[in-house]
C-alpha cells in the first residue's frame, strides 16, 4: 500500500511542476491574457483610426470642397487670383530693448 501512495504522490508533484513551473503552465496563461488584453486595445485604438480615416475618405470621395480644404491644408494650393502672403518673424528684431 506504500508503493502506492509513493506512486500516487510522485505523479501528483510531476502534475504540480508541470503546472506551476513548465512554459505551458499557469505562468504562461496569466502572460498570454496579458498580450490578449494589450493586442484587443491596440485593435480598438486601430478600429477607431479606420473609422476616421473612412470617414475622411468618403468626405474626399464626395465632397470638392473637402478635396479644395485638403489641398489648401497639405500641399499650400491657393486659388486663381489670390495673393499669398508669407509673414516671417525675426526674433532678433522683436525683442524690445531700452537702449
Amino acid at each position: 500500500m506504500r508503493i502506492f501512495y509513493v506512486i500516487i504522490l510522485s505523479l501528483l508533484a510531476m502534475v504540480h511542476v508541470q503546472l506551476f513551473a513548465h512554459d505551458s503552465g499557469v505562468p504562461s496563461i496569466f502572460r498570454l491574457k496579458n498580450q490578449l488584453n494589450n493586442l484587443t486595445n491596440d485593435m480598438d485604438a486601430t478600429k477607431s483610426k479606420n473609422a476616421l480615416l473612412v470617414y475622411e475618405i468618403e468626405g474626399l470621395k464626395h465632397n470638392i470642397g473637402s478635396i479644395e480644404s485638403r489641398a489648401r491644408q497639405d500641399l499650400g494650393f491657393i486659388r486663381e487670383g489670390e495673393i499669398y502672403v508669407r509673414i516671417i518673424h525675426d526674433r532678433d528684431n522683436t525683442s524690445s530693448s531700452t537702449d
